[in-house]
């Protein structure tokens, strides 16, 4: 199915029209954590001014204003979204932020609005429009010519990636545990050192998809020696939201006058006058705002001149797209989780590069909307994994079909369910003496011969707003018990438990 831009305008203000301007939650818990402040929340609270109650808590809040009514009431930025813990660290606050039971209100930004206006632009849009039919072909350019030989580690369809970027648009499908982005880290930086020339843009759904990959980049580059110093420095991550505990021991990857300059703009961007500002108040305002944009927009310049390789979030990417269009075609375009974008999104970046690879599994996360607008659910609900094939009838596609990490039984089981059966454990793992037997052994009542095993469980499922989807709590208690019995026997340790537990949860 194809669309039009008219069709893309249409579903753009649909989707803007169900979003809330502000949501509002009751604190749970508050502390200061340096200059900022790490807020935890109820999600079962959660309201939106449009009454809409599916909300949920995750990186599109990034950037948005919190405000409280206190006393005393105040305002602060929201940095980051922790949404494991249900939470929010938020900084330059104007007073101390709510303590349990107090509530606390988001005004949310219409992160769709940038796309919106892309996709008026006539010339824009009407080229980014025509890459459905690129998406959709099979398209061999002239090999770029990179080899897997500096990571003799990686399995066969690992390797076997790296002919990828031979194709105008590629695909790489990787199901759960087998290293997608271990080879996506191999391959860039491949390309880092056999092809220094090549400029790439990598792109990522959220900051913390972009920080993983652009990490996998520079630790692979970090595993062939101090040979390779310079080429970690041809690494940059761009925008000022990144994880910094992902960076520990990888500042080269970050340039600290970016953030400075970012966090200002954030801040002069949250300070815009009200409406009944006087004309002076509002020049003051744009003026000041296009001299940081004037300023962002020289140091990408830079940045993207002597960099290799360039990380940012799509959002980002959307929002530098003229920055990034003034600098001419990158060579090869990455997308990263690729399918938890929505074609909306997707579509209006590729212009920007002669290659495109998206990596990511439609068969696990995909794009969220919340309209039930067709032509919303079209141009936002549905990724570029639509245009994929399975690994086996499309030469653009690789499906890593290889993992470790889960037991045979449960391999199986996914691999039929979710891939066509052809998801395997990897031969290195079933010939190590010691792989099946730690993932078999007795568990409470449960026999150690088998390392997959169902529970009746009576209860129904029921909505979480906590946890965004369905949960069972009869379910989780029966687990405790279980595990209670498990450990009691001595059947297993602690730290094996908690890692068993940490394998059901991905």
């Amino acid at each position: 199915m194809t669309f039009s831009v008219s069709d893309v305008q249409e579903g753009l203000r649909a989707e803007s029209q169900d979003l809330p301007d502000s949501l509002s939650f009751k604190v749970t818990a508050s502390r200061r954590i340096d200059d900022a402040w790490h807020v935890e929340l109820d999600p079962e609270t959660a309201t939106a001014d449009n009454g809409k109650r599916n909300i949920v808590l995750d990186e599109a809040l990034e950037g948005a204003r919190a405000w409280w009514s206190g006393p005393p009431k105040g305002k602060a930025d929201v940095m980051a979204v922790i949404p494991e813990e249900s939470a929010l660290l938020l900084s330059s606050a104007t007073s101390t932020p709510p303590s349990n039971g107090h509530w606390i209100r988001i005004y949310t930004q219409d992160y769709l609005s940038i796309l919106r206006d892309i996709w008026q632009r006539t010339d824009w849009s009407t080229r980014a429009i025509s890459y459905q039919e690129v998406l959709s072909r099979v398209s061999p350019l002239e090999p770029i010519g990179i080899s897997p030989a500096l990571f003799p580690h990686l399995r066969s369809a690992q390797r076997k990636a790296f002919d990828l970027l031979d194709y105008e648009t590629s695909f790489l499908w990787g199901p759960p545990g087998t290293g997608k982005t271990t080879t996506l880290g191999a391959l860039m930086a491949t390309c880092v050192v056999q092809k220094p020339k090549l400029r790439i843009l990598l792109v990522g759904t959220t900051n913390q998809a972009v920080d993983q990959a652009l990490v996998a980049v520079d630790r692979a580059l970090e595993k062939l020696g101090r040979d390779y110093t310079d080429q970690r420095r041809r690494l940059c991550r761009f925008g000022s939201r990144f994880i910094a505990e992902h960076y520990q021991g990888r500042d080269h990857l970050i340039p600290i006058q970016d953030k400075e300059l970012l966090h200002k703009l954030r801040r002069v961007e949250l300070e815009k006058p009200d409406e009944g500002a006087t004309p002076e108040a509002l020049a003051k305002w744009h003026q000041q705002r296009q001299q940081l944009r004037d300023r962002i927009r020289a140091q990408m310049a830079a940045l993207f001149r002597e960099k290799s390789i360039v990380a940012m979030t799509a959002t980002r990417a959307a929002h530098s797209l003229d920055d990034l269009n003034s600098l001419g075609q990158f060579d090869l375009l990455v997308f990263d989780e690729a399918s938890q974008l929505g074609l909306a999104n997707v579509l209006c970046l590729l212009p920007l590069a002669r290659r495109l690879l998206f990596a990511g599994d439609d068969r696990q996360l995909s794009p969220i909307v919340t309209s039930q607008n067709k032509k919303a659910i079209a141009v936002l609900g549905k990724s570029p994994f639509i245009y994929r094939g399975t690994g086996a009838d499309r030469g653009n596609t690789v499906m890593l079909d290889e993992q470790s990490r889960m037991a045979e039984q449960i391999c199986r089981a996914v691999g039929e369910a979710f891939y066509f059966g052809k998801l395997k454990v990897a031969g290195d793992a079933l010939s190590a003496p010691t792989w099946a037997q730690e993932r078999t052994f007795k568990f409470a009542d449960i026999g150690g011969d088998s390392a997959l095993n169902a529970v009746d469980v009576a209860a129904e499922g029921q909505w979480s707003q906590k946890y965004r989807g369905l949960i069972r709590h009869e379910s989780a208690t029966k687990i405790a018990e279980m595990m209670a019995g498990a450990l009691s026997a001595r059947q297993v340790e602690p730290p094996r438990v908690l890692w068993r537990l940490q394998l059901l949860r991905e």
